[in-house]
Parts: C-alpha cells; structure tokens; sequence
C-alpha cells in the first residue's frame, strides 16, 4: 500500500501510455484499412532494408527479359536457316538426279 501512495502522476501518466501502446501494437487502426500496426511498422522497416536488394533482382529481371528475347530471335534465326538449309539440299539432289539423267543419256 506504502508503494500506490509514492507513486506519482507522472508515472501513472507513462505507465498508462505504455499500455495503450503495447495494446495498440495489437489493435487495428481502422476497419477499413484492416493492418496491424505491427506489421506496417515492420514492413516499413523491411523495406527500406532490402531496398537495394528488389533494385538488383528487379536489374536481373529486366536483363532474363532481354535474353529471353535474344533467344527467340535466335530460334526465329534457327528456323529460317534449317528451312535455307532443306531448300539447297533439296536442289542439290535434283541437280545430282539430273547430271545422273543426262549421264544415262
């Protein structure tokens, strides 16, 4: 009983300001909004931590993007060569079965 009689109003005043921040880490803020104070607070923080991390993975996102298109280009290149390729090979043979034909001649 000694102790409630020295207390005084200051610390009644901060006791009572630590609770209601303690309880309001806990609480939402508003209906709407539907976040904990905690994890804004926390997501803040964590954010601005690995803020020059999400730059580099978002440079390395950019730089797969533009391979990606490299390597489409090059399959697009591939393709047109394979066709070349037949193209010739198919008139060689012709030019063979011909030279065969005036040869029998």
């Amino acid at each position: 009983m000694d102790t409630l009689m020295n207390v005084t109003v200051g610390q009644i005043v901060g006791a009572i300001t630590a609770f209601v921040a303690f309880v309001t880490l806990f609480i939402e803020f508003n209906k709407k909004i539907q976040k904990f104070p905690i994890s804004a607070i926390l997501n803040w923080i964590g954010e601005r931590t690995n803020k020059n991390l999400s730059a580099q993975v978002k440079s390395l996102e950019d730089q797969i993007k533009d391979l990606e298109k490299k390597v489409d280009a090059l399959d697009t290149k591939q393709v047109s060569m394979d066709y070349e390729f037949e193209k010739r090979n198919t008139v060689n043979c012709r030019v063979r079965i011909l030279q065969f034909a005036d040869e029998l001649r």
